[in-house]
């Protein structure tokens, strides 16, 4: 046991620090003012937490969730496996856009079309790809390795935050034949801070990255505005 447990704590610090190089890598080869670079790196986590919080909660999505639980895993393994396969989804709905067989509904001319854009629109999906597993997701392991930690503390919290509301409800059905009912008073629960968060924990972790990383990166930009100034 104590030695499985080294084992993942020294690939974790080896994954970790491999992906720390790369972040470092990015920031300094890219050129423009220290601002810009740091500015760049948080836009590329906003554009990966926000695009994935928002395609998580389409409801065509839902039916594939395990393609997007995978990609905000805090396990590495399941991490890289879930976004290979969301490439391999990305490439499989390519390939399904561009078979010549066609059903009767469909029209000819369009489709005629929409296969020409497929075609021509191949090889950026090609670099997209690329894109997304070199840059994209080893720059957000580490953000959603630590929103996991997050989202953790509150789903296996004992305590909750509730809002409740006060309404009256009609009396108990138990009273005497003849008599009107009494309204009562009520407590309505409105919402739940531990049941928000467990009810789509996904889209939760994307958006603990997304958002933040965006007003960082604006609040960067601002900072490079006084420093040029």
């Amino acid at each position: 046991m104590g030695r499985t447990m080294l084992v993942v704590a020294v690939t974790t610090a080896a994954v970790l620090g491999a992906l720390s190089a790369q972040v470092a890598a990015l920031i300094y080869l890219a050129h423009g003012p220290w601002h810009e670079r740091l500015s760049l790196v948080l836009q590329l986590l906003a554009l990966y937490g926000i695009g994935l919080g928002f395609l998580s909660r389409s409801q065509v999505v839902r039916r594939a969730r395990f393609c997007i639980d995978d990609m905000t895993s805090p396990r590495i393994g399941t991490f890289v496996a879930g976004n290979f396969r969301f490439v391999a989804l990305l490439f499989s709905t390519v390939s399904v856009g561009l078979s010549p067989d066609r059903t009767t509904r469909s029209s000819l001319a369009l489709g005629c079309l929409g296969g020409a854009l497929l075609m021509g629109a191949s090889p950026f999906v090609i670099l997209y790809a690329a894109f997304h597993l070199l840059i994209l997701a080893p720059l957000s392991y580490p953000a959603y390795l630590m929103a996991s930690g997050l989202v953790e503390s509150v789903r296996g919290s004992a305590r909750d935050l509730t809002v409740t509301r006060t309404s009256r409800v009609p009396g108990s059905a138990d009273s005497e034949p003849g008599l009107q009912r009494e309204e009562e008073m009520g407590e309505v629960q409105l919402f739940s801070v531990r049941e928000f968060v467990d009810a789509d924990p996904a889209s939760a972790k994307s958006f603990l990255i997304g958002l933040p990383a965006a007003v960082l990166s604006l609040i960067t930009k601002l900072v490079g505005l006084f420093l040029s100034g």
